[in-house]
């Protein structure tokens, strides 16, 4: 693990040791509960060594500011390991701690920051828990059973990927960005902040913001999306989904894969829906101005300029019984035709 000290008061040492080696279990916990700057944890090639690494050190070895303890059980072979600074340290020299742990890929993390960023690469977890009040997180190549991370003033970032079920929340104005997200559950929670992800692939997502533009790229799954204030972008549905933004206009692309019920719903804003030719879905059509494409293939319809009830395209050629509504009660409601080819690819608001 690589720590950063910077700006503290060199000691008089000719030889000067920026790395120190603990000998640890294949598998185990840490657990980081303590003021810095930045926690940075990289997988270790060695399944029994942890390597902590000083950076912008100023002359200070690791255990002149680090308490370091490992606890190995023998038995279970699992190593309990609590990194802090130390005592003696005076608060501020403490925030300006930064840290690069170098462990077995298979830790589980419990960290516990103030003030500090953490990075996380290319673990494989069991558990892996993150709280930081004034940090904010970043990970890249992520696979936990259990992740969870909250930001009370910060943001969270997932490069490439994240595997396993998932809880991200960001308060205050943090939002949330991920590339990848893949598990059974996934809930991303926001106040102000936007939720941009360009691919998930689940059972059920839960994605919530109060204020945040909420921008998804490709799903898979059942997604479960409410705003108050803000819009709702949905590159492409493959899958169900209950989507609802009181004052936020709602826009989406149902692909011919989407299975089961789609519920759209807004009281202030507009609803933008697409579809392909070769879909077929039963359609309930609720708004104060509805607009129809004509490319699209009604029937069993009772349609009006405000409401539209029957089936689009072929009813038959659809396995399920999948139903598509959709309730814009002071805004527009416009339902196009757009092939798969035709849909935009995600990009980051």
């Amino acid at each position: 693990m690589a720590f950063f000290l910077s700006r503290l008061r060199p000691v008089a040492s000719a030889y000067i040791r920026l790395l120190t080696s603990y000998a640890v279990a294949p598998r185990g916990k840490i657990n980081i509960s303590m003021p810095c700057k930045l926690a940075r944890i990289i997988p270790m090639m060695s399944d029994d060594q942890m390597l902590v690494r000083l950076i912008d050190h100023d002359g200070y070895q690791v255990d002149q500011v680090l308490q370091v303890d490992v606890e190995k059980n023998n038995t279970n072979h699992r190593s309990d390991i609590k990194i802090n600074s130390k005592p003696e340290l005076m608060q501020d020299l403490r925030n300006k701690l930064q840290f690069e742990l170098q462990v077995p890929m298979h830790y589980d993390l419990d960290i516990n920051l103030e003030d500090g960023d953490v990075q996380i690469e290319n673990l494989e977890s069991r558990a892996i828990k993150i709280n930081l009040l004034n940090g904010s997180c970043v990970t890249k190549s992520l696979k936990s059973t259990n992740l969870e991370i909250e930001c009370k003033y910060g943001s969270i970032t997932n490069h490439s990927y994240v595997l396993g079920d998932y809880i991200a929340i960001c308060r205050s104005s943090g939002a949330i960005f991920a590339n990848k997200l893949q598990g059974s559950t996934i809930s991303l929670t926001t106040d102000k902040g936007n939720v941009a992800v360009e691919s998930v692939y689940c059972k059920s997502m839960d994605c919530k913001s109060e204020m945040g533009l909420i921008r998804l790229g490709s799903c898979h799954g059942h997604m479960n999306v409410t705003t108050s204030l803000a819009n709702i972008d949905i590159d492409s549905l493959s899958g169900s989904a209950e989507i609802a933004s009181r004052d936020g206009s709602i826009s989406i692309h149902v692909d011919a894969h989407a299975i089961g019920n789609v519920d759209l719903q807004t009281t202030e804003g507009n609803i933008d829906i697409t579809v392909p030719s070769n879909l077929g879905v039963s359609a309930h059509f609720i708004a104060s101005h509805l607009e129809l494409d004509r490319k699209l293939s009604l029937s069993n319809s009772v349609c009006t300029n405000d409401s539209y009830n029957g089936t689009i395209g072929n009813r038959s050629s659809q396995t399920t019984s999948s139903v598509l509504n959709a309730f814009a009660r002071n805004g527009t409601l416009a339902v196009r035709v757009k092939e798969w080819f035709d849909v935009l690819k995600f990009k980051n608001p």
